[in-house]
This record gives structure tokens, C-alpha cells and sequence, in this order.
């Protein structure tokens, strides 16, 4: 090694210290050394020597090595570096050597093992070299990332305008429509009635009579519509809650009496716009048989069986709505709501008993995606198998810290699908199971660090979130043939 190394040694013992610069001299690294062996003077010497590399024995009178790591890391962070930090000791616990290295440390070395120190060192300031590499990459990258974040986020508020002022207008279109179909006849009727009346005759009060009867309705239905575009603020505390209000608001001006009941719904199986149109759909309903029908009573009952929501509205009016078109009108926008939610809606009348609206509604979820296989084509599904492999390869290279979840936890989160439709949709596609696969790519990485980091075996089964080595020696075994030893050798 021809760069001449600062070398900070803490170390209390005079003769082992003579004996581990002679080690070195041996092994021929050139540096240049400071020997501190207390903790005021190792910061300063950390911040004043700006040593290179640290050799750190266990224990001195009023310090150690694990005090010492903490400091050498918190100095390199705020110079966002790498650089070895190895422990150099007579007597050691493994237990305490592994938590070292989990905290930081790159090596250790037992005294009377000095001959595999300048190795030690060579390899440690290899892999802070490229460490440091690809930290200067990945700045580099979140510079770049930050410059395109700058132009999509540009590019995504037009994007986020135009799909407000698209819902907008579309909002608008249901309520031409609703003004329309549920407005217009009556206001037609209210003139047809009027005009009769100009002309005199026996009938004008009677027409005049009428016409304010429709006119009445007409600005019923309006107001209606303009609650109907609130229909948000009413889920604030549910949808139980909401009907329920709609019911007494309802009964507070007509004598009927609604009752309404409730069967294993599941609110957070659902999605407030998903509710919002359940809501609309009862409220426009009973407006319906309010107006429509000579009813006293109306019974509602919105039931769930696993993914499918149902809602039956049955009223007891022995007279059926005014018209055919009526009748129509009512059935059309039910069924015009829910089959913008892929559902159906039917109404059945019987004559002398009333009438029964049912609504079947399959649930949408509110986070989850859960796509029938018919409706993801091949190509689809390839796609979403690419991106079930790259997250699983990001979460194999999670800190082990953040690794607190299970591969499958962590899939759902990050892609939004059922775990048990992405296992099924892996398996069909790659005639291999997810679990499969990740043992593989751990296996895959155990290989790399083995060969370009050299860390030992203990460091990667933690790393990698074994429960312990003879686990990870195990499975390496199986998908190789060979032990991790056995495999090392081969590039060593």
C-alpha cells in the first residue's frame, strides 16, 4: 500500500501498542501514528489527526471501544464519509465483538492473531472506499432527482387541474341530468296545467290546483339535489349515521315512518364516494315513494355478505307512482348509480302492497386492489410481476433496522394488492412461489457480501434477517450445494 495511512490508535498498553505498529511495518502499511488512550483525547484526535483508520482496543480505565465507535460515527455522519473503525484486543466476547460490528465496527483482531491486521486494513479501506463511491453516486442522484421531481411536480399540478376541472364538469353532467330526468317533467306539467287554467271553464281550479302541486315538487327535488352535493359532509360520522339522519329529516315533514336496519356492514371496507352514492341512492328513493305513492310506511335494510353490499327499499303504497314514466324515472337513476359502481338495481312492484327497490352493490375497497385474473391481461400481469421482484429486491436491501416487517406485509403496502393475489398471479406467471424467490435473491446477496465485502457469516445472517448463522448455512446449502465457507474459499 503505497499511501501513507494516519493511523489513531487507542490503546492503554505501551508494549502492545509497539507490537501492533510492528505488525503493520511487517505487513507493509506505511502510516503514520497517533496512540490516545483517553476520551478527551481521542475526539480531539478524531477532529485534529483526522485519522484514516481506528484501531480501537476493548477496554481502557475510564473509556471503550463501544464509546469510542459511537463518537468515530458521529464525527463521519456529520462529514457524511466512511471510514474502518476495527477493535484490536487480547480478550473479547464474541457477543460483544458481533455487537460491535452490528454498530459499525468493520473488524475485529485478537492480539495474539496480529498477522491478520494489514489484511484487515487493506480490506477495510476497500470497502469504505467504494462505500464512499456510492455515496458521492447516490448525492449525485438525488441532486438529478430533485431537479426531475422539480419539472414532474410542474408537469403534475396541470395534471392534478385538469383531473379536478374533468370531475367537475362530470359533476355537473350528473346533475343536468338529474335536473333533467327528475326536474323538467314536473315543471312541464306545472306549465301544461297552467296553460289549461287560462282558459277558463269548470276544470281551472282544479288545474291551478295541480300546478302548484308540481311546482311544489319540482323545488322539492331541486333542494334535494342541492343537499346531494353535500352528501361528503353528512359521512363524517358514517354512513349509518347519515341514513339515519336522512330518515329523521324526512319523517320531521311526513307522517310516514321510515325505519331503517343494518347487517354486518363493514365501513372500512369501503370508500367515503363509494358511500356517498349508497346515501344518494337511499335519500333520492324514498323522495321518490314520499312523492310518488300513498305509502305510510318504508323499510330500508343495507346488509354486506363478504364483497358484496345489498340495500332493499320496500314501502307498503297501495296506489303505484302517477305514470309509467315516473315509475321509470325512478328505476333509471337507481340504476344509473349503481352501475357506475359495476352493481344492479331492479324494482319490483306489487300491485295493492307496494313497491321494492334492491340494489347489489360488490364492494370497493378502500385501499386494497383485489383484480378478477380475466381482467389482467398477460402483458399486465408481467408487469406487475416486475414490480412484485423490484420490491421484494428493495426490501432484501433494507437496513436491518427498518427491516421490522415481513416480506409479505411489506409488498402489500407498497403495491396495494392482497398478498394472497400476488402469490397466486407469481405462481401462474413464474410457476414459482414468492417465497421462493426471495430466499433466492437473499441467497444471491449472502453470495456478493461474502466475496466483495468479506464480512463474516455472524454479520450477514443479521444483516440479511436470519434467526441465526446455522439458519442461513442451512439454506445457503440447499439452493447451492455448498456451505458459505466452502463457497468463500472458491474466490479467496
Amino acid at each position: 500500500m503505497s499511501k501513507q495511512l494516519k493511523i489513531l490508535l487507542l490503546e492503554d498498553s505501551a508494549p502492545d501498542a509497539e507490537l501492533i505498529q510492528f505488525s503493520l511495518k511487517k505487513g507493509g502499511i506505511q502510516f503514520t501514528p497517533m496512540i490516545v488512550d483517553t476520551k478527551k483525547d481521542f475526539t480531539s484526535a478524531i477532529i485534529h489527526f483526522k485519522p484514516d483508520v481506528i484501531l480501537s482496543d476493548h477496554s481502557m480505565p475510564q473509556f471503550n471501544a463501544a464509546e469510542a465507535l459511537d463518537i468515530f460515527k458521529d464525527h463521519l455522519q456529520q462529514q457524511q464519509r466512511f471510514a474502518p473503525f476495527i477493535l484490536v484486543t487480547g480478550a473479547v466476547s464474541e457477543e460483544f465483538a458481533v455487537q460491535c460490528i452490528k454498530n459499525g465496527a468493520l473488524d475485529y483482531i485478537l492480539k495474539d492473531n496480529l498477522s491478520r491486521l494489514p489484511a484487515a486494513i487493506s480490506n477495510a479501506l476497500e470497502k469504505c472506499r467504494l462505500d464512499n463511491e456510492k455515496m458521492k453516486g447516490t448525492a449525485m442522484q438525488f441532486r438529478l432527482l430533485e431537479e426531475q421531481m422539480a419539472q414532474v411536480m410542474s408537469s403534475k399540478e396541470k395534471e392534478v387541474f385538469v383531473a379536478s376541472e374533468k370531475a367537475k364538469y362530470l359533476e355537473r353532467l350528473v346533475v343536468g341530468k338529474e335536473l333533467h330526468d327528475s326536474v323538467n317533467h314536473l315543471m312541464g306539467a306545472a306549465k301544461l296545467c297552467i296553460d289549461m287554467a287560462k282558459r277558463g271553464g269548470v276544470y281551472s281550479e282544479i288545474y291551478l290546483t295541480r300546478s302548484s302541486r308540481y311546482l311544489s315538487m319540482a323545488m322539492h327535488e331541486i333542494s334535494n339535489l342541492s343537499k346531494g352535493l353535500t352528501s361528503g359532509a353528512k359521512l363524517r360520522l358514517g354512513l349509518r349515521e347519515a341514513v339515519e339522519n336522512i330518515i329523521l329529516e324526512r319523517m320531521e315533514s311526513s307522517p310516514v315512518k321510515i325505519s331503517c336496519e343494518f347487517e354486518n356492514l363493514d365501513e372500512k371496507s369501503v370508500d367515503n364516494k363509494f358511500k356517498i352514492n349508497i346515501l344518494r341512492m337511499v335519500r333520492d328513493h324514498i323522495d321518490y315513494v314520499l312523492s310518488d305513492t300513498d305509502t305510510s310506511q318504508i323499510t330500508i335494510k343495507i346488509s354486506q355478505v363478504k364483497k358484496l353490499i345489498q340495500v332493499l327499499i320496500s314501502d307498503n303504497g297501495v296506489s303505484l307512482p302517477a305514470s309509467k314514466k315516473q315509475m321509470a324515472a325512478r328505476l333509471k337513476s337507481a340504476r344509473s348509480r349503481a352501475t357506475f359502481y359495476a352493481g344492479s338495481a331492479d324494482l319490483i312492484v306489487q300491485p295493492g302492497q307496494g313497491c321494492l327497490l334492491s340494489i347489489n352493490l360488490p364492494v370497493i375497497s378502500a385501499s386494497l386492489k383485489e383484480v378478477d385474473d380475466l381482467d389482467l391481461r398477460y402483458d399486465n400481469k408481467s408487469m406487475l410481476i416486475e414490480k412484485v421482484k423490484n420490491v421484494i429486491s428493495a426490501f432484501i436491501q433494507l437496513p436491518e433496522n427498518e427491516m421490522q416487517t415481513s416480506f409479505a406485509d411489506y409488498l402489500v403496502e407498497k403495491l396495494k394488492y392482497r398478498y394472497s393475489y400476488l402469490s397466486a398471479i407469481f405462481s401462474k406467471v413464474e410457476g414459482s412461489t414468492i417465497e421462493k424467490f426471495v430466499i433466492s435473491q437473499k441467497i444471491e446477496l449472502v453470495k456478493e457480501l461474502l466475496i466483495n465485502d468479506g464480512l463474516h457469516l455472524t454479520e450477514i445472517a443479521y444483516k440479511l434477517g436470519y434467526s441465526s448463522v446455522s439458519h442461513l448455512s442451512n439454506q445457503f446449502k440447499k439452493v447451492t450445494g455448498s456451505t458459505p465457507s466452502a463457497f468463500k474459499k472458491l474466490y479467496h
